[in-house]
Formats: structure tokens, C-alpha cells, sequence
């Protein structure tokens, strides 16, 4: 937001960001010579105006991922399945008469008819948010998106959900709205799946990390980011805010005209005193928690995709499960197949046959982090047979604020969206949008066409 400001002439934009350095939940940390993604960490085909940022700055490659595995349980332990077997796995299900080979087709037909739901309901539009839904749209989805998916008898497409959206931390078919889930699953992203570019696969990662393009963007824009800065207050005037926050050990105050405020609004209430339809809109907001772990490992048994998701796991909705994990080396130089199972090549550039992964919990309360360290290396000892080196670095992410099905259908993003500017304020970041990298900057560029920008 800062960047399209400066573009646009602004000559006093200021960032305070409390942590040591840009970026937020695009956390890289660079182990064994190797970016590992502890937040942002795939593409998709709606991120094209993401990937034109990475080219403009020169921020690394854009690279295409591995597809995933996806573990099932068994009766003997957990077994890897492609994500086609686990797909005609889940078909076969819910349709048991199946012919034999017909699965494919009988997925690809709900995608094709969930597609022209999509668009008769909301049109073609840009970015994640649609244009405000009519009562009778908003009464339509007014519902989980399970309930959504068996209305319209496409409920296989719950299979494609959990990989592509629950284990991302986006919410439970069965219990997210079906509107967030709509807004994430777009046609443009289903047929990106379905089709590969010059047979690659669409989902995407970058060579240098996320990290780095905020990065690189501050350094060759020049924007005014103020690391190390918490606001610890804000105090609201007809004439404009003043910015209470702390400089290292200093505390400083400054004025502004205009407003940009970025975290999770409900966790503001203690900074800036929200007016009454402020809090009424904001308060009303709740989320998961998310765990990202950096393991390292010996190689154990492996299968051929150097990324997994424990399907069952993710469906049994218990706090710390292991629910997903990354080797970061391997998909960036694409070792896949036997070069991956067998365990011929080297994890890292430092030439160790040792295994530096990202795991992935979600837990629904706040965690406990000894007890979901002790989780994880039980997992990685039963499931993957190999034996915890380390585990370097954990992060705990207070992850995807977001509204209820109820709330959702009363059309409550659109009613902070008509708010925009309203108090001298703009709200953005994931709880007005969606936790998604493409949500926000989605955002970002929707309230930039569409409001009226500040004057000064």
C-alpha cells in the first residue's frame, strides 16, 4: 500500500512496523543455505499481480511446486497416495458404482459445474472480493460450504477443499462460510488446477522466498519503514491522528492527516478507540492458530512428493496433529519421484543428507508449545520413521480472522468496504479481506480503484 501511494505522488507515507524487519506474515528464514517459508509459501493462478511484482523487482524466480502426497490412514499406519489416487479414493466414497477409470471424469464435472455456479451468482470481477452479493445471492450461501456442495451435488469437491484451502488454514468444509470458501476457490484457480502450463504445475513457489520482494520493494522504492516501531497508542482529532509509539527505548509522537490501519482490527481496541460502527463491524471477528515448524531430520521413509498432507489428520480436527509438511530444498530443485524416495540427493547446499522440512499444526486454541513440539517429533518418529535432529525454529501465527456463516450473509465485508475513508481511517490486511497474500493485495488495489484517495 505504502508502494502504490508513493506511486501516486504521496509524499509523506510512513509504515510502523513493530517487528525488526518488512514483511509480516511473509516470514522467510534462510537454513542450509535454503529459503524456508514459515508463512506465504505457494502461488496460485489468481497471484499474477503478485508475480508482476517479483518481476518488477527482480526478487527471484517464480518456480513451479511439486504436487503434494497425501497420507491416509490405514490399518497398517499412514500410506501416501497422489493427490489423483486420493481424489478417486474420496470419489469412490461418495459413489461407490463407479465405473472403473471414471473418477477423473466424475471430479471434473463438479468443477465444471461448481465454475458456472461461481459465475452465475457473482459475475466475472478482479480480485478476491466480489462485488457486494444481492440479498438473494447472500440468503443462497447463507451456509457451510458443505451444505453448499451437496445442495448443488458437487460434494466431491470437498476432497479438492482440504488441500487446496483447510490445509492452507482457510477453515473446515463443514464449517467455514460458503462465501469465504467461493471467494478463495475461483474459477480462474479451479482451472488452473486442472490445467497445466506447458505441463507444470500452476501452484508456485519463489527461489528467494516471499520475504524478499517486501524487502526489495522497501530498499528500491525508498519507502519510509520505521522497523522496531510499536504504536502504542492513537489519538483521533478533526484535524488528524497523532501516533504514539516506541523508537528502540524512545517513545515519539507524530501527526498525520490520514490513516492506513493493518493488523487484525478487533486487536486494536486497546491502540485507537473505535466509534461505535467501528466496533459493531470489527469485534465480531475470530480465528485458529497456526504452527510452522522447522525441523531437521534423518531421511526416514519418504515417498515421491516432497510435500505431504496427513488428510485424516486434517479431518480429525484434533489441536496440534501434524496436519502437512514441506522439505523446502527438494521442491525449489525439484527432486521428486525416486530421486526423492530413494534419498540420493543431498537436503541442503551444504551437501548433508539431512532433511530440513517445514511441519505444519493448527491448533484452535492457543497452544502450547511444548506440547506441540512433543506431538510433532512423535509424529515424525511413527509416520515418517526418522529421527528429530533439531527443531530449529517455531512459530505460533494467530491465523484467518474472520466472520461467522451468519455474519458473512448479512454482507459485513461489504459494509467495512462502504466504511472506507469514512473517519479519515482505511482498514485493510486479512480481517477486512481474506489471510491470503492475494486477498490483501487484492484489497489493496480494489480500495485503491475504488475510493476516493486522501487529499494530502
Amino acid at each position: 500500500m505504502a508502494y502504490k501511494l508513493k506511486k501516486a505522488g504521496f509524499k509523506n507515507v510512513v509504515v510502523f512496523e513493530q517487528g525488526k524487519d518488512v514483511g509480516g506474515k511473509s516470514r522467510t528464514i534462510y537454513h542450509r543455505g535454503v529459503p524456508q517459508e514459515f508463512g506465504t509459501c505457494y502461488g496460485q493462478p489468481d497471484y499474477e499481480k503478485i508475480y508482476d511484482l517479483i518481476r518488477e523487482h527482480d526478487a527471484g524466480d517464480i518456480l513451479p511446486m511439486p504436487g503434494p502426497d497425501m497420507w491416509v490412514d490405514t490399518p497398517a499406519g499412514k500410506v501416501p497416495l497422489t493427490t489423483s489416487q486420493y481424489y478417486a479414493l474420496e470419489a469412490r466414497k461418495l459413489k461407490p458404482d463407479l465405473a472403473n477409470g471414471t473418477e477423473g471424469i466424475f471430479f471434473q464435472s463438479a468443477v465444471q459445474k461448481y465454475i458456472g455456479i461461481h459465475r452465475s451468482l457473482f459475475g466475472e470481477y478482479e480480485g478476491m472480493l466480489m462485488p457486494r452479493p444481492n440479498r438473494t445471492v447472500l440468503d443462497a450461501t447463507d451456509k457451510n460450504f458443505l451444505k453448499f456442495l451437496q445442495e448443488h451435488d458437487i460434494e466431491i469437491l470437498k476432497a479438492l477443499f482440504l488441500p487446496a484451502a483447510t490445509m492452507q488454514g482457510y477453515g473446515h468444509v463443514d464449517e467455514i462460510s460458503a462465501l469465504y470458501a467461493m471467494m478463495w476457490l475461483t474459477p480462474n484457480f479451479l482451472l488452473g488446477l486442472l490445467q497445466r502450463t506447458n505441463g507444470e504445475s500452476n501452484i508456485k513457489i519463489v527461489s528467494k522466498g516471499f520475504q524478499f520482494l517486501w524487502k526489495e520493494m522497501t530498499r528500491q522504492n525508498n519507502l519510509d519503514v520505521r522497523l522496531n516501531s510499536q504504536v502504542i497508542g492513537i489519538i483521533r482529532s478533526r484535524k488528524g491522528f497523532r501516533i504514539i509509539y516506541k523508537d528502540c527505548k524512545f517513545w515519539r509522537l507524530e501527526k498525520f492527516d490520514f490513516l492506513i490501519l493493518t493488523p487484525t482490527m478487533k486487536s486494536l481496541s486497546n491502540v485507537i478507540a473505535f466509534n461505535d460502527e467501528e466496533n459493531s463491524l470489527f469485534q465480531k471477528t475470530f480465528g485458529y492458530y497456526f504452527i510452522t515448524t522447522l525441523a531437521d531430520t534423518t531421511y526416514g521413509r519418504r515417498s515421491g512428493a516432497p510435500t505431504g498432507y496427513y488428510a485424516d489428520n486434517i479431518k480429525g480436527k484434533i489441536d496440534n496433529f501434524a496436519w502437512g509438511f514441506r522439505d523446502s530444498y527438494a521442491s525449489l530443485n525439484d527432486i521428486v519421484g525416486t530421486n526423492y524416495s530413494s534419498g540420493v540427493y543431498p537436503g541442503g547446499t551444504d551437501g548433508k543428507k539431512i532433511q530440513s522440512s517445514i511441519f505444519y499444526q493448527m491448533p484452535q486454541s492457543r497452544p502450547d508449545k511444548k506440547i506441540a513440539r512433543r506431538m510433532l517429533r512423535e509424529h515424525i518418529r511413527s509416520v515418517h520413521q526418522a529421527r528429530v535432529l533439531n527443531l530449529e525454529k517455531q512459530i505460533v501465527w494467530d491465523y484467518f480472522p474472520r466472520y461467522s456463516v451468519s455474519d458473512m450473509a448479512t454482507g459485513i465485508l461489504w459494509d467495512i468496504f462502504d466504511m472506507q475513508g469514512k473517519y479519515g481511517i482505511w482498514y485493510i490486511g486479512s480481517s477486512v479481506s481474506y489471510e491470503s497474500l492475494n486477498g490483501v493485495i487484492g484489497y489493496n488495489n480494489l480500495l485503491l480503484k475504488h475510493a476516493e484517495l486522501p487529499r494530502k
